[in-house]
């Protein structure tokens, strides 16, 4: 419901809910006369941004040192992105390797991988390590951040490496020093 109020400032008496909202303006002047109404609208939004889907653009196939792959990360709702983000990639032998952060559309992430002669993709099936492995980096004293449009924090969690929604399940992505060029 509305609430009239002669003072400067009003705050509600209850918290605003989750959604749209309009504000409405007049002003009285001294001679008690009301000028024209004026709107705002207010977006109350409190829900934390998730990822649902971690797939990728490449082809599936057998990979080599060289070659590069494209992981993406699915939001349910558009993304903003500051700094660097990576996902961390199962390598056996290796746990310093990374998917980087290259660029996004709406609420999707794009991320580079570049496979090295010396990888050993867990499983013979490229994945990310864990359900934490998306994380926000520090790089040159800047650390990243995906929120959503609101300033919310966006939920990292992944789904769990080879189960629906994760990249191992989406995609086949075996590594193989011997194929001749990369998958196209």
């Amino acid at each position: 419901g509305a609430t009239q109020t002669t003072d400067n400032e009003s705050t509600p008496g209850s918290a605003l809910s989750e959604g749209s909202h309009t504000l409405y303006v007049q002003e009285r002047d001294a001679s008690g006369n009301w000028s024209s109404s004026g709107s705002r609208v207010i977006l109350v939004d409190t829900v934390a941004p998730t990822v649902t889907n971690v797939s990728s653009g490449s082809t599936n196939g057998r990979y080599k040192g060289g070659c590069t792959i494209y992981p993406y990360v699915v939001f349910d709702e558009p993304v903003n992105v500051t700094g660097t983000p990576k996902i961390q990639m199962a390598i056996t032998g290796n746990s310093n390797r990374f998917a980087t952060y290259w660029t996004k559309s709406t609420n999707i992430l794009y991320f580079t991988f570049n496979v090295e002669s010396t990888d050993v993709f867990s499983n013979n099936d490229l994945d990310y390590t864990s359900n934490s492995a998306l994380s926000n980096f520090v790089v040159d004293g800047v650390i990243s951040t995906i929120r959503d449009d609101a300033g919310n924090d966006a939920n990292l969690t992944l789904a769990d490496p080879g189960e629906e929604y994760s990249l191992g399940y989406n995609k086949n992505f075996e590594f193989n020093s011997k194929v001749s060029s990369c998958p196209s």
